[in-house]
Order: C-alpha cells, then structure tokens, then sequence
C-alpha cells in the first residue's frame, strides 16, 4: 500500500516536472523565434505616429492577426492623420515636362515595341501616352503596385466581378483601398499624400538623360512582365507575387531588427528566385545603381521632411508605406538611408511595435478640441 502511494506520488512528480519542461521548451522555442517587429512607434515630444510597412501585393501581413488587432485600430483614429503612399489629387500637364522626355530613343524604341507586343497578347489597349511617347504617365514613376491594379487588377474589358476576384487573389486588405474609401467619406481631410506627381517630375527632370531612360526602361519592362503574367494566370492564383513580396517584406523587417542595413545585391537575388522569375518585380543590374535610388531613396527624403512638418503641426499620424522603403540599403559603398533613420535624423525616436500594448494609450486617447470637432461632423 505505501508503495503504490510513493509510486503514484512519483508520478505525479514526474507528470510536473515533465509538463514544466515543455512549457520551459516552447518558452524558449517563441522567444528564438520571436517574430520581427512589423509596425514602429515614432515619437517627439507631444507628436507620436505609427509607422506601418505593407507589401503593396498581399501575403502575410494582410492575412495576420497583427492587422486585426494592431493595424486597424490604429487606422481607426479619426484624429491620426494618414500619411499615404501613393496617394494624390495633383493633376499634371505633361506638356509642361516634355523638356525632359526624350521622345525615340535607340534603347526605348524596341521596349516600346515589346510592351505593344505583350498587351496585345493580353488584349490590353495600350494608352495613348504610351502608344505615341506623347508623355510619361506617372505610374512609370512610380512602382509596380500602381501597376498591378491599373494593368492587372482592372484592365478594360473584363467584368467587375472577375476584378474583384483578381483583387482577392492579391490581396484581402489593401491600403489604397482604405485611403479611397476615407476619401469617399468625410474623412476625406485626414488623408496627407507623400506622393506628388509635380515633385516626381521634377526628380525625374534633374536625372541625365541616360538615367531617364534606363528609369523609362525598367518601368516599361516590369508592365511586359505584368501584361505576361496576366496572360499565363488570368486570375493571379498561382501566388508568385506574393511568394516575392512576403520574401523582401521578411527580410527587409528583419535587417531593421538587427539594426543593419540591407543590401540592394540581396534584394536583387530575392527578387530573381526560380519561382520568382515571371513576376513583374525583377530587378536587372542597371536597376541597382540607378532606379534603386530614384524610385526608393529620393522618395524617403521627401517623405520624411513631410511627416515631419505636419506631425509638428497635427501631432498624430499613422504612416503607410511599402516596407522597402523603412530599412537602410548599402549598395557597394554607398549606403542609402531608409524612412526609419531619417525620421531619426530629425529627431524622433523610433521604437518597435509587436502588439497594441506597445503603443502608448495617449495614441488612442482624443483631446477636447478633436471631442468638439467630433462631435458637429
């Protein structure tokens, strides 16, 4: 009889002491593995912004819980300012920047002529400022986001329904979308553009006339890579754009977490994997030294002194941008400054958000005057 007891008791011991192990083993096993940080709090004196970076495609991050419990509470903040990539309501006259286009070039004569070829295929119409080098469109200054929803997500003459599946297959939460449905509404106000499309000539105007037209080259050559995708996936499920994005998206939060910086060589390798290799993403050498800087670099400049004047001014944002755009890229030996470091240079203190207690309660607190506003809208 006491025997049985001290066994009995002995396993029970056992069962503890074995239960604690792996609860001491799963402990350590989440704190090596412990995720990297995907928003930052930024902060000086009474301004403080959340700085969010998204994948402009959809994957993980769009998925995950930390869009549901972090992301769009934040989001929620009627008194945060929005600062936006990508957004605008500038309208340009290209006529007024034709001084810097260069209409029939040797090297752009045959990617014209490819990129014909390719939306023809697609059954794209080709827009008319493409078609005659009238003008540059903007998107061709921009990224491939922009792209993707003009030439793959709506192109004319497919239903609205089958967009929408498209759009799905790419993406369950978008923030153009957001910032479109804000500025449906009344809200419309709380919406600051980091993009402008006078400020992206003249960046573009001052580049030499090569660097113009190795600029015109990628842009135009990663539509033919969309406008082929299209053709070969029409409803964008085989998941190479996502299979890209979540692994620049993963790597560039990582290079922040450790504190260094990345490089553009990696970057370029991420993009050319064999499962990558349609996508529209792809970056050639030229792309490095070149477009790199102009499309991600002279934009971060520009951003960061407009986040910083109106944060003096509105002390509450939230700050939407690609995650590429966040972390620092070494390219040989020159070293280009992310969003994060140059917010830093002004001042701010930039520190990681892992979940909504990171976040300071006076982010999601109201002032008597943002009551009083509140309260007659």
């Amino acid at each position: 009889m006491v025997a049985a007891v001290k066994n009995s008791l002995f396993l029970k011991v056992l069962l503890v002491l074995a239960g604690l192990l792996i609860i001491g083993l799963r402990y350590l096993s989440e704190a090596q593995a412990a995720p990297v940080a995907q928003a930052y709090l930024v902060r000086q004196g009474d301004q403080i912004a959340v700085l969010i970076g998204e994948t402009h495609f959809g994957g993980e991050f769009e998925n995950s819980s930390f869009l549901e419990k972090v992301v769009k509470p934040v989001l929620a903040q009627k008194n945060a300012k929005i600062f936006a990539e990508g957004v605008w309501t500038e309208k340009v006259n290209p006529a007024s920047n034709e001084k810097c286009l260069d209409h029939s070039t040797q090297r752009l004569d045959p990617i014209i002529a490819d990129f014909r070829k390719a939306a023809k295929a697609a059954n794209f119409t080709v827009p008319d400022a493409i078609e005659h080098y009238d003008s540059l469109p903007e998107m061709l200054l921009y990224q491939s986001a922009l792209s993707t929803e003009y030439f793959i997500v709506y192109p004319p003459g497919i239903s609205t329904k089958r967009a929408e599946n498209r759009k799905k297959n790419l993406a369950s939460f978008n923030f153009a979308d957001y910032n479109s449905e804000l500025a449906k509404t009344n809200q419309r106000s709380r919406i600051i553009g980091l993009d402008s499309p006078s400020q992206l000539w003249d960046n573009f105007c001052l580049e030499p006339k090569a660097t113009r037209e190795i600029i015109v080259a990628d842009r135009l050559q990663s539509l033919v890579k969309l406008l082929r995708l299209v053709v070969e996936d029409p409803d964008l499920t085989s998941g190479l754009i996502k299979r890209t994005t979540r692994s620049v998206y993963y790597y560039t939060l990582a290079c922040i977490d450790a504190a260094q910086p990345c490089t553009v060589e990696e970057l370029s390798h991420l993009m050319e994997e064999p499962s990558a290799a349609r996508t529209p993403l792809t970056i050639g050498a030229e792309y490095l030294s070149v477009v790199f800087p102009f499309l991600c670099t002279t934009r971060n400049i520009t951003w960061a002194s407009i986040i910083s004047s109106n944060l003096k001014k509105h002390k509450k944002g939230v700050i939407t941008v690609g995650s590429a755009h966040l972390a620092d890229y070494r390219l040989n030996d020159t070293l280009y400054p992310g969003l994060i470091s140059l917010l830093r240079k002004d001042g701010y203190r930039v520190t990681p958000i892992y979940t909504v207690n990171d976040i300071p309660a006076a982010f999601f607190e109201m002032s008597w005057s943002d009551k009083i506003r509140g309260f007659f809208n």
